[in-house]
């Protein structure tokens, strides 16, 4: 589960890097928002 926990971050922080370069941000703005609210909808 870390291994896979690892490779998700990883991942997450190439794709962060390569949407501020290529569009500014805006796309993993959106990302982060929408995790958000998955959170919440388990969380309560």
């Amino acid at each position: 589960m870390l291994k896979s926990v690892a490779a998700a971050l990883f991942a997450f922080s190439f794709l962060s890097q390569a949407d501020q370069f290529l569009s500014q941000g805006r796309y993993t703005e959106g990302l982060i928002l929408i995790a958000r609210h998955v959170v919440r909808s388990f969380v309560g």
